[in-house]
């Protein structure tokens, strides 16, 4: 479903791409999504002063993790490849709906 999503969307905004190689990107692309949503998390849970080097860290610990990586080739098309990316955006927009009483409507994102 997430792969013809894709396929139609791209094809509608003007790119024309097969759905294999939708298939094929997929993986490496919400690969990159989950890194950025686990980053997120750890600047929103870091204190005032180390929020940027968080950020970095866990970037740079999320693209080499083996775990992770066995989920995110190119090519590699499952449904885990999109699995994490939602788990990890799910714990970043709850901890981020959490910062101020202000910022619940976040998590409905």
């Amino acid at each position: 479903v997430t792969a013809a999503a894709i396929h139609r969307a791209l094809n509608l905004l003007g790119c024309e791409i097969s759905i294999n190689d939708v298939c094929v990107f997929i993986p490496a692309g919400f690969s990159c999504l989950a890194c950025l949503f686990t980053a997120g998390l750890a600047h929103e849970a870091a204190t005032k002063g180390h929020k940027a080097s968080a950020f970095a860290a866990t970037v740079c610990v999320m693209a080499i993790l083996p775990a992770h990586l066995m989920r995110s080739v190119a090519g590699g098309y499952d449904n885990e490849s999109i699995a994490v990316t939602a788990i990890t955006s799910t714990f970043y927009f709850w901890v981020r709906a959490l910062r101020t009483d202000g910022s619940w409507p976040v998590a409905f994102v």
